[in-house]
């Protein structure tokens, strides 16, 4: 995940990053710090607040929106309807959303050109001390986006003719 601007940071970590750009023709960002951050949602059709919290995320300040991959919300538990409605034949509530099931707190998302987003802003401390729960939208622990796990754990689910290997017979490393 980065985050940017509109979070506030609970802890820097101590850690930098170089991040590479998509493109060789773009520069590479130096010593990216990676902190543990927080984020508000307010929810539009209740008025309701909620604190998301982002775990060993890369910090650009200069950022405006944060970017989170669909992958590692799930990698926290968190349900990610990632289609937008209007792809959907028969769209329902619950299509193009993020979903805390534990909480019960569901964000609609919405579509800036063809980017699914939902908008966050910048809590106070105030907001800090007054919320109930923190939703947890990263895994709490360390983790390797590179790791091979995941490829093999994926490339396990189907057997050498590409059909789904019985649930009783999946490995997962």
């Amino acid at each position: 995940a980065v985050v940017g601007s509109n979070v506030f940071v609970i802890e820097t970590l101590g850690k930098t990053v170089e991040v590479k750009p998509f493109s060789d023709e773009c520069s590479m960002l130096n010593n990216v710090p990676i902190v543990d951050a927080l984020a508000k949602w307010d929810n539009p059709f209740t008025g309701e607040s909620h604190i998301l919290m982002f775990k060993n995320a890369l910090y650009v300040e200069s950022m405006t929106h944060n970017l989170i991959p669909p992958f590692l919300m799930r990698e926290a538990g968190v349900i990610v309807n990632d289609v937008p409605k209007i792809h959907v034949k028969d769209p329902q509530i619950e299509d193009h959303s993020v979903y805390f099931s534990d909480e019960e707190v569901k964000i609609p998302m919405s579509l800036d050109g063809i980017f699914s987003y939902f908008p966050t802003s910048k809590p106070t401390e105030q907001d800090i001390e007054e919320c109930d729960e923190i939703l947890m939208l990263t895994p709490t622990g360390s983790w390797d986006p590179h790791a091979e796990t995941y490829a093999r754990n994926e490339d396990a689910m189907l057997d050498h003719e590409g059909n789904m290997v019985d649930k009783k017979k999946r490995i997962q490393i």
